[in-house]
């Protein structure tokens, strides 16, 4: 039979096996149920010492367990990543489907305006009232050409992260960075 548990238990499970095969080697039998009270509920060892061949048996069942876990956690990861990439499509699509259909309601608007001559009216025999109102809007026709005070500047301060780790690498104190190792994955 299989271990059940996380990947953390599993490997939780293998330090203390490691543990007690590495300090069977100086501790007493009470010594080491006293330190491995996980590895007595288990019968791995008991007053009378190890039991070898069941710590081999439960050794293989957690290696096979943890094998088919990473297994199951890649697969995972991979079809996460595969409904990721479907869900950016989707909205990639959904967005195109949104502006075609702004598109399609503003011509109608302008559509509708030239029909009624711009004027408000109300449609007999029915609830819609269309009123015209006048408004303002600013277009942009040439933005190079506008005065300096017309122009808003957005100023975005961001650490650059690939001078910082050059510094950092050449030894120079960064107050408030540091280099961090990571571990990636790439699952094919």
């Amino acid at each position: 039979s299989k271990v059940h548990g996380t990947l953390y238990d599993i490997d939780s499970a293998l330090i203390m096996l490691t543990g007690v095969l590495s300090d069977s080697e100086y501790m007493t039998s009470e010594e080491l149920c006293e330190c491995y009270p996980d590895a007595v509920k288990l019968g791995l060892i008991s007053d009378n010492g190890i039991n070898i061949e069941l710590i081999a048996s439960y050794l293989n069942k957690l290696y096979e367990s943890k094998e088919i876990k990473v297994k199951n956690v890649a697969y995972y990861i991979k079809e996460l990543a595969n409904k990721e990439d479907t869900i950016s499509e989707e909205v990639k699509r959904l967005q195109a489907r949104k502006n075609t259909v702004k598109n399609r309601r503003e011509w109608l608007e302008r559509y509708l305006l030239d029909s009624i001559n711009y004027q408000s009216i109300e449609v007999p025999n029915s609830s819609i009232k269309i009123t015209v109102r006048n408004s303002k809007q600013v277009k942009i026709t040439e933005a190079s050409l506008l005065p300096e005070e017309y122009i808003r500047t957005k100023v975005e301060k961001q650490p650059d992260k690939v001078a910082i780790k050059k510094a950092i690498s050449e030894g120079i104190d960064v107050p408030g960075a540091t280099i961090v190792d990571n571990m990636n994955i790439k699952i094919s």
